[in-house]
């Protein structure tokens, strides 16, 4: 049967067949946009990973750009402690040893001021050996981020000093300076702590006169540093030890000759004085006999001009204290200590810091001392130590040994010496009178 438009297909058909066509275009057409959003689709993820693989490059080149400015750094910082190890090895003064590493950290930390404090024997004290502007002095050992660093073994990097309960602004107030940020590491020798190097106030990169903080790099600078620093200061110390006890035994037999040669009293004290001074390193050095029967101690003899003759009343001041106790006296500032008297000092214009004062013992009483050994400032802006107090010791026992036979002597020149005195005080009685009128 046949439709009215001549087509096989009926009514039905011809409808089945209108919605198979806008089916196939509809088909064609999704088909055809799914290819134009694929290929958007692409492109778009094309530029993505363009884009990220760009960046990851970048990313990369600076991260090549940084490791060559590290192992630049790196290089430079080898070389440096390369030149410290070279530096010291031929080097065995303590003072020098110091100087060479503190001018090394210089190199490596762009900071203020950076110091190295050695710890003592008895490991109470910390002494600043190398400085701008507290060389010489001496802060407990407890006490502080350097003490902190000594007692502990651990670096500390500190951004904000007043803000930590550990800083002792005890030198910042002592030297006018203002602290700001702290770097400082331990110094060990054979894994003994011996000291610390301690940077203050980091210097900005941008700008040398602002401040920053220090950084990762600075601390392994300074650590790096530090290895090589203990050995130096330990060889250092051993043979300072060595040259001490080399003093000392000189120091004696020099005693010992001047004894066996029967010398005089005079004679002895010269001997006794120099080698003091040759024994301690000190600035100045004055050996006091005591007079028990005027309850006086006096200066036979003296390097320094104005001195011989000097009195002091037994139980004044440090010498006359330690005439009365027989006890030694250790100071490492004098004018600290209510027990000095500063009369010497304004009579001589000298200024007293540091001082060890030791008794000769008795013949037959040790706590009755026949003389006093004074040593004033130890050359170099150090303190006395124990070491020192060790050799004096045994120098004192050899004194005693010597002056034996001649005490007699000694108090025949002390009347001779008063009669001096009272002849001077009588002049200059009559001067003035002869002056005021």
């Amino acid at each position: 049967m046949e439709s009215k438009d001549g087509n096989e297909f009926g009514t039905g058909d011809y409808t089945a067949r209108r919605s198979l066509q806008a089916k196939v275009l509809h088909y064609s057409h999704s088909h055809l946009s799914g290819e134009m959003n694929d290929e958007n689709d692409n492109d778009s993820d094309m530029t993505a990973d363009a884009n990220e693989y760009h960046e990851q490059l970048l990313k990369m080149e600076a991260r090549a750009e940084e490791r060559a400015a590290e192992v630049k750094e790196t290089k430079k910082k080898m070389e440096v402690l390369l030149y410290m190890q070279e530096a010291v090895v031929n080097v065995n003064d303590t003072e020098r040893v110091l100087e060479i590493i503190v001018s090394v950290a210089y190199s490596l930390v762009d900071a203020q001021r950076i110091s190295v404090l050695v710890l003592s024997d008895d490991r109470k004290t910390l002494s600043v050996f190398e400085s701008k502007d507290a060389k010489g002095i001496h802060v407990d050992a407890s006490q502080g981020i350097a003490g902190y660093v000594a007692n502990s073994g651990e670096k500390v990097n500190v951004d904000d000093c007043y803000n930590d309960p550990r800083f002792n602004s005890a030198v910042d107030k002592e030297t006018s300076f203002r602290t700001q940020s702290i770097l400082c590491v331990p110094i060990v020798s054979a894994g003994s702590i011996v000291g610390v190097i301690q940077a203050v106030n980091k210097k900005s990169p941008l700008n040398s006169n602002l401040l920053s903080k220090f950084t990762k790099d600075d601390e392994r600078g300074l650590e790096a540093l530090s290895l090589s620093a203990g050995s130096a200061i330990r060889k250092a110390q051993l043979f300072a030890a060595a040259t001490r006890s080399n003093r000392k035994s000189q120091a004696i037999l020099s005693v010992v000759r001047t004894r066996t040669n029967g010398a005089s009293i005079p004679d002895l004290i010269n001997t006794v004085t120099e080698s003091t001074y040759h024994l301690l390193m000190a600035e100045r050095v004055s050996v006091y006999l005591v007079d028990r029967v005027k309850g006086e101690i006096w200066i036979c003899v003296s390097k320094d001009p104005g001195v011989a003759g000097l009195t002091l009343p037994i139980g004044k001041g440090i010498a006359g204290t330690v005439a009365e106790t027989g006890t030694t006296i250790n100071i490492r500032n004098c004018y600290d200590d209510d027990r000095f008297d500063n009369s010497c000092d304004k009579k001589t214009g000298f200024v007293t810091r540091s001082m060890l004062c030791m008794a000769v013992p008795g013949f037959d009483d040790v706590s009755q001392p026949v003389a006093v050994i004074q040593a004033i400032n130890k050359i170099g802006d150090r303190c006395f130590d124990e070491d020192d107090e060790e050799a004096l010791g045994a120098f004192c026992s050899e004194v005693k040994m010597a002056m034996r036979g001649n005490f007699l002597e000694a108090a025949l020149l002390k009347l001779e010496s008063d009669a001096k005195n009272a002849t001077k005080k009588a002049h200059e009685r009559e001067v003035g009178k002869f002056g005021a009128l």
